[in-house]
Order: structure tokens, then sequence, then C-alpha cells
């Protein structure tokens, strides 16, 4: 399969920029390469982490047919785990750590996993990495409704997360929720025309609890952040406020600490020219420190 349209790299340039003159680099969320074949291009050695298997090995032959796999390596791997990642594969010194949060165009739209609320044939599954055992519908049969309505009050207001905790409560008590067209039925019946608006955060906010993904944000930042020498540099490339509040408030805690400076203020957003280009980006927000 050719990963071409999978991986428009977001703010492409703005991570080059930002890069600098780093040689050693950590694509920590690799996904199909597109930043990671950037950095090759230029010199950079890079060690690439994902947890989807799957998107690895495309990755690994699609880099490896461009011929610039001399300096690349690749690990499946949760970057909640850097710090062991590194040491294991012996990539250490490293210069500048990149996350790209952002989900691939490949696991959005054609990976099968019910990740798209448009894929309403599909299972409703949502693993990033198979060998997971916890499925969405799996999920959503075992919370109870105060648990379902914390979930979704992530992305939610706390009146929207309660209707729907309900509705999911009461309807999963006769039938289960098994497909992604057994979800979307739910929600447009309980926010009629607004469902089409709130449909992106239910999905989100499942396929983020699913996945573990904030909690493996709050303990990867400090992990990357602890294997980057003096004067490396941590970027993170959010998509939404919910990973965008974890990165600002890990970024403010290290500066206050004295430990790092914020390069880019309140962060960086995408040009008028990619939002054109590239419809996704335009969400994106990039936060850049560099260590003292």
């Amino acid at each position: 399969m050719k990963t071409d349209s999978y991986h428009q790299p977001v703010m492409e340039k703005e991570v080059i920029e930002w890069v600098g003159e780093a040689r050693r680099v950590v694509d920590a969320t690799l996904g199909f390469g597109g930043h990671t074949q950037a950095l090759l291009e230029i010199g950079c050695e890079v060690l690439g982490v994902d947890m989807d298997e799957e998107t690895l090995k495309l990755t690994e032959e699609s880099i490896a047919s461009a011929k610039l796999g001399d300096q690349f390596r690749a690990v499946n791997g949760n970057f909640a785990v850097l710090d062991e990642i590194v040491q294991k594969v012996g990539f250490e010194e490293v210069d500048a750590i990149l996350f790209d949060l952002g989900i691939n165009s490949f696991q959005l739209d054609r990976s099968n996993r019910g990740i798209s609320f448009k894929a309403l044939d599909e299972d409703l599954d949502m693993r990033l990495n198979k060998s997971m055992s916890v499925k969405a519908s799996d999920l959503l049969a075992a919370l109870d409704k105060s648990n379902l309505t914390r979930l979704f009050g992530e992305v939610l207001a706390k009146g929207l997360a309660n209707q729907l905790a309900t509705a999911i409560f009461e309807r999963k008590q006769s039938q289960k929720f098994v497909k992604v067209g057994d979800l979307v039925a739910i929600c447009n019946q309980t926010f009629g025309h607004w469902s089409t608006k709130l449909l992106p955060k239910v999905f989100l906010a499942l396929r983020m609890a699913v996945n573990g993904e904030m909690e493996n944000l709050e303990e990867g930042l400090p992990k990357a952040f602890g294997i980057l020498r003096k004067g490396g540099r941590l970027l993170v490339i959010t998509f939404h406020s919910t990973e965008d509040r974890v990165v600002k408030q890990y970024f403010a805690g290290i500066v206050s600490e004295g430990k790092a400076i914020n390069l880019t203020g309140v962060g960086l957003k995408p040009t008028t020219q990619e939002v054109e280009a590239n419809s996704r980006s335009r969400s994106a927000r990039l936060r850049v420190i560099e260590k003292k």
C-alpha cells in the first residue's frame, strides 16, 4: 500500500525550523513518517516510535524505498515509556523530540477500526494497537452512567455529557453497542440537529479513553524531557483543547522551575496557505521548549 496520501505532515516547515541544528531526533508519533522523512532529508538521524504496528511497517517500507533508511530506526512502542525505548535501542543524547498528536488519515478513514463516525458499518473498536484488550464497545458496556458522564465530559459540556451518558446507559440495558452506527444513532437521538457538530467530539473522547491517550501524554512528556540533552528541544503539535491543556500545563511547570525556556509563547498556528491545502491542519498548534 502506498502511504503518500496519508502522511501529509502538519506544520512541516515550522518543525524543521524549530528542530534547528539538531541531528539526533526522536519522532515519538511516527505515523506514516511525513515529519521523519523531512528530517532525514536534512541529514538528521531519526528514531521513530509508534503504537500502531501496521502503520509502522508501512512507514519502514516507504522510507526504505526513498533510500533514507540508513539514518532511520523504528520501534513499535508507546511514548509513555520513551525513556526505556531509547535506552533499549541505544539512542540517547537526543537533540530534539517531536510529538504530533493528530491521528493520521489512514487510521481515521481506512483502518477498519471504527474511529470515524462516518464508518457506520465498522465495528466499534478504536484501538490504535490491536494487542490492547479493551475495545470501544467493551468500554461502553462496562462503564456506569457516572463514568460515562466523566468520559464524555472531557470534550462536552457537563449537561450534554450527562444527557449522552444517560441515553447510552439506558439503551445498553437491552441492546449492545457493536457498530459505529449504534453510537451514531444514539447521538442523533440525543442531540437532534446538534449531533453533526457533536459527533466528532464524542468519538474523540471515546478514542482517547480506549487508548489511554491523555494518560500516555502525561507520562510521556516528562520522560521525553528527561532524555533530552542540555539545549535540546521538545516540540509538540496538538489538535484539540484537552491535549493542548496537558501540554500547556506541563510546559508552564517546567519553565517556572527554571528547567526550560518557552520558545513559542502561546504556540504557533499553521499558515493560511497550509490550512487551505490541508483542512485537517486547521486546529493544530505547535509548542516548543528548550532544555536549560
